[in-house]
């Protein structure tokens, strides 16, 4: 671009007169032959072929949007405005833009999408492109961002003037592309300005010198000419001769000198300019005019005012010939408060490059102490000040205010400075103390030139107490805020007295509201890290999706889970991981609850890579952004698979007999009372056979338990084949067997029951045939609940076994009598329990090992009508049937352990043996009234073995392992009777904490003689032992018995050889 392009050269005249103040602080007004143009026309003149920079800006904030466009066009610029880099792009394709401003997060395109397009269009990728962003500010995004083609990522919030500068950098580097010159949008460069102003107003001088020689114009009025000329000019003009004296000085010359022009007129030039030492540039300059060999040119040099002060100076020289004689034409600037502007500018451009510095290594750093630490040196190493310091701000429940420090410190020098780090990390500040308190009460930075002379500076008063060098004097302070709240306060401290530097106040401000964000981002990195770790590290599965399901994260357990990587999870649903087996009902729940931002949880069947079935309990909430929508959701699962195994386990064993897997008694009932209830609401019928195995106890007799056992499970599974679907099975312990069959009527419930007994009957068992006695009755015409038929339906097997068995008997109105019977029983048991007709009568158990009698086992009698004694089995079995077994157990519990208290088994270091019915895990209260027993009567739960025999524990597991441990917590022992008549007692042994094994009476009844008996007493005293338990041997009723057991290791035993059952009176009287 020509000169003329930036002068202000009026049309109707070249006089002129510059000012700094206004026309882009040059240009005030033109001299027109005494008429005055007005600014404006002047400025058009400077502008007339100038355009205006045209900005284009995409950002997805309306907020930051404003905030641009004020900015920019404050500055001169016109800016176009985009919300993304979709529109943004659009927009590109019909405009001339000069630069581009974008944001990065932004719908439709991001900015790194509308970079990489702009960037590889070869219409478009000469623009200048600068990131301006919240998000992605470390090194990597920065990296990423230059890899496209941008010129520069600039971070939020980020101070007008230095963005401005920044912006200004970046337009430096593409001068060649640009379609006018960058001071049409940053101002006229003030300097650049000047030097095109000196040098068209050389050449006016020039010009009319020459006009004057060419028209023979007389010196003086030539002079006068220059005169009128160069007295409205503000910048000093110096007219030399070619030896270098002065031979014109204009009022601005004398003005910048302080020399008059009479005195300088004649006087060498190089009088008033070069200082005490000169630099290489003005020596030569200085040489050349000794030497009359000026060539044109501007340089700064150091003038010398009249007072001898040196200050910098702007000189242009230019050499005028006329004819034979040489002319320099000398123009003077005083550019002492440039120099200072430069100067600010240049601490300005340090600070902006120390805080590039932090931001740019902070984002690498992961924790705020690092962070901090890492400004401190920074800033001190920047100010060449020796220590920083940080305060933090401690806010106590009970409104309290208190500064410590952090003990984050710099040193120049550790040891130097020892006496302050110790005072500063034991001094308590409160607000307004010292200079961390007076920041905290200013809320602003606070400036002490020397803390050592400021009675508020505590700390080092302190040192000044102790007759010691604090080491410091100088000092700063600013706040570090999170909102409103100041966290922290950074303190500087220098070595000398400092006076406060108005520069610090004119950036700390914004510097201390930078730091303070990046602090709270560090924060926040810092939680988020720490909950990115719990995700990543979490031993439970868990997702993100969007709004529509599709996956957006998943964590390394899900894909351990699944067999699936996350590439191949991510941008999928998890219906990918359905199973089919979860119902659509469960699925609809969960949408709609979610959909109307609910949580949702239950449990889902899903499916792995590898066709492998798994459950999981699926937690699904909402995640709302700050508007309140709804944005993604999020799913944290759990596998529960080996839960769910562990549970049908717990549920078979509750539900289900171990040996043959058929429903136990308890299921049974549930079931019998569910089709008791239809048949009485449909007005069907239905029938209830109750099995008892014939002669069971000869084949344990004669071929051992685990024979007995394998018959079992045969006949189990040979009569489940046989029924029906829909017919309910099940073993009710021992030899007993039940099935349900719904909708069966008397005469069907015959034929079924005559093909059972065919069926066994062809089934031999180890050359021994195989029988039932079988009872039926018919519901609800027998009974109309589940209690009333099994007890109806044992008393017709009953009397099938009495009518010869291999038979069935329908229960009918002939069996009253018998029932009957039963009821009149079951009187006389309620009649003893409410007159206390029961009486525990006691036999010893010895130590085989030394025959010592170590305890004995209280067996229950009822007194009859005549005081005689009836033994359990004429009335236990009714008193299960009736329902009374529950208030026997509690009567033998009560009086058992009185009975230990007052005879004193403790004292004597025996111990009392109770027997409990299989219906005790029933009865929730047990557990309460032997724990009042032992309170009330004193006696000591170790005294006490508590005894049920195994079948019942068989039956309820579950209910048993709870039992035993009440008891053990109690300190009780425990003892397992006719252990041994089912295999399913070594089974599950293990499981169980017993205390002794008593071995069944039929093992021990024939000992002598049965070499089987002799090897079953054995391996169950081995496995006793190996388990830790002792054994208790049963119906040791003669001596070579007693020889036997005790050869066989059995630990302790009991019999009528030994001792019978006797009152308590006879034992201890």
């Amino acid at each position: 671009m020509g000169m003329n392009a930036f002068m202000p050269i009026c049309s109707k005249c070249f006089a002129l007169t510059f000012d700094k103040e206004e026309i882009y602080g040059a240009i005030t007004r033109i001299n027109c032959m005494g008429l005055r143009c007005k600014p404006e026309a002047a400025k058009a003149h400077y502008l007339k072929t100038d355009t205006t920079m045209k900005i284009l800006i995409a950002n997805y904030s309306e907020d930051d949007l404003r905030f641009l466009e004020r900015m920019l066009e404050k500055h001169g610029g016109e800016v176009t405005s985009a919300t993304n880099g979709l529109t943004a792009f659009e927009t590109l394709q019909n405009n001339r833009f000069d630069l581009i401003i974008c944001d990065i997060l932004m719908p439709h395109m991001d900015g790194f999408q509308f970079c990489r397009k702009c960037k590889t269009n070869k219409y478009l990728r000469n623009i200048p492109f600068i990131f301006y962003t919240t998000a992605f500010t470390g090194r990597r995004a920065r990296e990423y961002a230059m890899s496209l083609g941008a010129d520069r990522l600039l971070v939020k919030p980020m101070p007008a003037d230095i963005f401005i500068d920044a912006v200004m950098s970046t337009l430096n580097g593409y001068k060649k592309y640009l379609p006018h010159p960058i001071s049409a949008f940053s101002g006229k460069d003030e300097t650049e300005f000047c030097r095109n102003y000196n040098e068209y107003l050389i050449r006016k001088l020039e010009r009319q010198l020459l006009d004057s020689e060419g028209e023979n114009i007389g010196l003086e009025e030539n002079e006068l000419k220059f005169a009128n000329l160069a007295s409205v000019i503000n910048d000093g003009i110096v007219v030399l001769n070619e030896n270098g004296h002065v031979t014109h000085w204009n009022p601005a010359a004398e003005k910048i000198f302080g020399y008059s022009e009479e005195e300088m007129k004649g006087k060498n030039i190089l009088n008033v300019i070069g200082g005490a030492e000169h630099t290489e540039p003005e020596m030569r300059f200085f040489n050349n005019i000794k030497a009359g060999c000026i060539i044109n040119e501007t340089i700064e040099i150091t003038g010398v005012k009249k007072n001898k002060s040196e200050f910098p100076l702007e000189a242009s020289f230019s050499t005028l010939q006329i004819g034979r004689q040489i002319h320099i034409i000398a123009i003077f600037r005083d550019i002492s408060e440039r120099r200072k502007k430069d100067d600010e500018k240049r601490k300005k451009q340090a600070i902006l490059q120390l805080i590039n510095e932090v931001f740019d290594t902070a984002h690498d750093l992961l924790t705020v102490d690092s962070t901090m630490r890492l400004y401190l040196k920074k800033m001190c190493r920047y100010l060449g000040w020796p220590v920083g310091h940080i305060c933090k701000v401690i806010y106590t429940v009970n409104g309290a205010i208190r500064l410590e420090s952090t003990r984050l410190w710099y040193f120049e020098n550790t040891k130097e400075f020892s006496l302050l780090r110790k005072i500063g990390e034991n001094t308590i500040l409160k607000p307004g103390e010292d200079l961390p308190g007076k920041v905290f009460s200013s809320r602003k930075m606070e400036w002490i030139p020397d803390v050592t002379k400021d009675s508020n500076c505590i700390r080092a008063q302190h040192a000044i107490v102790k007759s010691a060098a604090i080491g410091v004097r100088g000092a700063f302070a600013f706040p570090i805020k999170e909102g409103d709240k100041i966290l922290y306060i950074f303190e500087f401290f220098s070595r000398k007295e400092e006076k406060p530097q108005a520069i610090f106040f004119e950036v700390v401000d914004n510097l201390a509201l930078q730091l303070g964000r990046l602090i709270e981002r560090k924060r926040a990195d810092e939680r988020i890290r720490k909950l990115s770790q719990v995700v990543e590290q979490s031993p439970a599965s868990i997702l993100i999706t969007d709004k529509e399901g599709i996956i957006e994260y998943v964590n390394p357990k899900l894909a351990e889970l699944t067999g699936y990587t996350g590439d191949e999870i991510i941008g999928r649903t998890p219906r990918m991981l359905k199973s089919g087996k979860t119902s659509n009902e469960t699925y609809r729940n969960l949408w709609n609850t979610i959909i109307s931002g609910k949580e949702w949880q239950g449990e889902l069947l899903n499916k792995k890579k590898t066709g492998e079935l798994y459950w999981e309990h699926v937690h699904i909430s909402p995640i709302r952004n700050h508007k309140g929508h709804v944005t993604n959701y999020l799913a944290i699962k759990e596998d529960i698979t080996e839960h769910k195994k562990f549970e049908t386990q717990l549920l078979n064993m509750a539900t289900r007999d171990p040996l043959t897997n058929l429903f136990n008694r308890r299921r049974f009932q549930e079931e019998l009372q569910y089709w008791i209830a239809q048949t009485l609401r449909y007005g069907a019928t239905g029938a209830l056979l109750f099995l008892d195995l014939d002669n069971f106890k000869y084949v344990n007799d004669t071929l051992g338990h685990q024979a007995g056992d394998e018959l079992l499970i045969r006949l189990a599974e040979m009569l489940r084949s046989r029924l029906r679907d829909t017919d309910i099975f099940a073993r009710f312990g021992g030899d007993e067997f039940a099935i349900l069959l719904p909708y069966t009527d008397r005469e069907k419930a015959g034929l079924i029951a005559n093909e059972i007994l065919e069926l066994t009957r062809e089934h031999t068992f180890e050359h021994s045939k195989v029988t039932f006695s079988i009872g039926i009755v018919i519901f609800p015409e027998h009974g109309r609940d589940a209690e009333t038929l099994l007890v109806n339906a044992d008393l017709a097997m009953y009397r099938a076994k009495e009518s010869g068995r291999n038979r069935f008997c329908v229960f009918s109105q002939e069996q009253k009598t018998h029932i009957e019977a039963q009821i009149n029983w079951e009187k006389r048991i309620r009649n003893a329990l409410d007159n206390d007709r029961f009486v525990l009568h006691l036999q010893p158990v010895i130590d085989l090992s030394n025959k010592n009698i170590i305890g004995y086992e209280a067996l229950l009698r009822m007194l009859g009508e005549k005081d005689e004694l009836i033994f359990p089995a004429e009335f236990l079995s009714i008193a299960e049937r009736f329902g009374l077994i529950r208030d026997i157990d509690r009567w033998v519990v009560c009086s058992a352990i009185r009975l230990a208290a007052e005879q004193q088994f403790s004292d004597r270091g025996i111990f009392l043996d109770i027997n409990l019915s299989g219906k005790a895990f029933a009865d929730t209260e047990l557990l309460g009234i032997i724990k009042h027993q032992f309170n009330t009567s004193g006696t000591k739960p170790g005294s006490i073995v508590f005894e049920m025999t195994e079948t019942a524990m068989m039956e309820n597991m579950i209910a048993a392992q709870d039992f035993l441990a009440a008891l053990k917590h109690m300190d009780c022992r425990f003892s397992l009777d006719d252990f041994g008549s089912g295999f399913s007692s070594f089974n599950y042994l293990r499981h169980l904490t017993v205390d002794y094994l008593k071995i069944d009476g039929s093992f021990i009844n024939d000992l002598p003689n049965n070499p089987v008996d002799q090897h079953m007493v054995k391996a169950i005293v081995e496995l006793a032992h190996g388990l830790k338990k002792r054994t208790v041997a049963e119906f040791a009723d003669s001596g070579d018995t007693l020889q036997l057991l005790r050869k066989l290791g059995v630990n302790y035993a009991q019999g009528n050889y030994i001792g019978k059952p006797r009152s308590v009176s006879e034992v201890f009287n």
